[in-house]
């Protein structure tokens, strides 16, 4: 299960976050509103805070969050070998979020670059909650 991740849109953005994290996928209207959010939209322009369509329910260990997004594409298996590791300039303070991109093919196959969440470090990142 270490190589099954969740893609994701968020803000014109593809994302993966690690399957072993995710709990449940919400509609955004029927959604528990007593969850933590953390907010990807933190680091972005203000233009992408908007009402998103899903939630996705993450937990690890204590933790249980939910991240937003606008689509959910589905469950993507990837080796660690196609990994494309980013670092400076890609990497900055706005983004550290990130681990790795990955470049796939959309459900419309389009490539597309895909970005992995570093979620370990979104938990512990302040500022990024919105409880």
């Amino acid at each position: 299960m270490d190589n099954l991740y969740l893609l994701f849109n968020f803000a014109d953005f593809y994302y993966l976050a690690p399957l072993s994290w995710v709990k449940s996928i919400e509609d955004s209207l029927d959604a528990d509103e007593e969850l933590p959010v953390l907010k990807l939209s933190a680091h972005m322009d203000s233009s992408v805070c908007t009402d998103h369509r899903y939630r996705i329910v993450l937990e690890n260990k204590d933790q249980c969050f939910y991240l937003e997004a606008d689509s959910v594409t589905g469950v993507e298996e990837i080796e660690e070998e196609r990994f494309i590791e980013l670092g400076e300039p890609v990497i900055n303070d706005t983004n550290e979020y990130l681990r790795a991109g990955v470049f796939m093919n959309s459900a419309e196959g389009q490539e597309i670059l895909a970005f992995m969440l570093n979620l370990e470090y979104l938990t512990e990142k302040e500022g990024l909650w919105n409880l």
